[in-house]
C-alpha cells in the first residue's frame, strides 16, 4: 500500500506484521526479565556454594600454610574470586548477548519488512528500558543485602584466620616451653 501510494488499505496490510511484531516484543521483554531473575538466582547459589567451600577449605589449613600468606592477601583473593563469579556469569550472558541479539533481530526483520515498521517497533524501546530499570530497582536492595552478608562473611573469615594463627602460635609456644 505504501509503495503504490494507496493508504486506504494500509491498516489491513500492516496489522498482521505489526501484531506479530508487538507479540515478539512482549515475548522478548518477558524472557529478558526471566533471564535476569534466573541469572541473579544462579549467581547467588554459586556464591553461597563458593563461600561454604572456601570456609571449610581455609579452616583446614595448617600453621605452615597460614604463615605463607598474609590474612589480608587471603581476603583480597577471596573477594576477587567472588567478584569474578559475578562477572563471568553476568557480563556475557546478562548484559551483552541478549540486547545485541535483540537489536540485530529487530533491525534485520524490520528493514526486511519495511523500514517504517522498524521505526514504529523502536517506539517500544522506552518501555523495555523502563521495565529493565524497574527490575534493577527491585533487585538492588536484595543485592545490597547479599553484598553486606558477603562483607560480614569476609570479616568473620579474616578474624577466624587471625585467631587460628594466634592459637597455633600459642600452642607452638607452650610446646617449646615444655621442652
Amino acid at each position: 500500500a505504501l509503495q503504490v501510494g494507496d493508504t486506504s488499505k494500509l491498516l489491513q496490510d500492516v496489522a498482521q506484521p505489526l501484531t506479530f511484531w508487538i507479540g515478539l516484543f512482549i515475548l522478548t521483554s518477558t524472557v529478558g526479565l526471566a533471564k535476569e531473575y534466573v541469572l541473579w538466582r544462579v549467581n547467588n547459589q554459586v556464591s553461597v556454594h563458593f563461600a561454604q567451600r572456601l570456609s571449610k577449605h581455609l579452616l583446614r589449613w595448617s600453621q605452615q600454610r597460614y604463615n605463607k600468606h598474609a590474612s589480608g592477601h587471603i581476603i583480597k583473593t577471596v573477594d576477587g574470586g567472588w567478584d569474578g563469579i559475578w562477572r563471568i556469569i553476568d557480563a556475557p550472558f546478562g548484559h551483552l548477548l541478549p540486547p545485541t541479539v535483540s537489536l540485530i533481530t529487530v533491525l534485520v526483520i524490520g528493514v526486511t519488512i519495511d523500514w517504517r515498521l522498524t521505526l514504529i517497533s523502536l517506539l517500544g524501546l522506552p518501555i523495555s528500558l523502563g521495565l529493565a530499570h524497574y527490575s534493577w530497582k527491585k533487585a538492588t536492595p536484595k543485592q545490597q543485602k547479599l553484598s553486606q552478608s558477603w562483607i560480614d562473611l569476609s570479616r568473620h573469615l579474616g578474624e577466624s584466620i587471625n585467631n587460628i594463627r594466634v592459637i597455633q602460635n600459642f600452642a607452638k609456644e607452650r610446646k617449646r616451653e615444655r621442652q
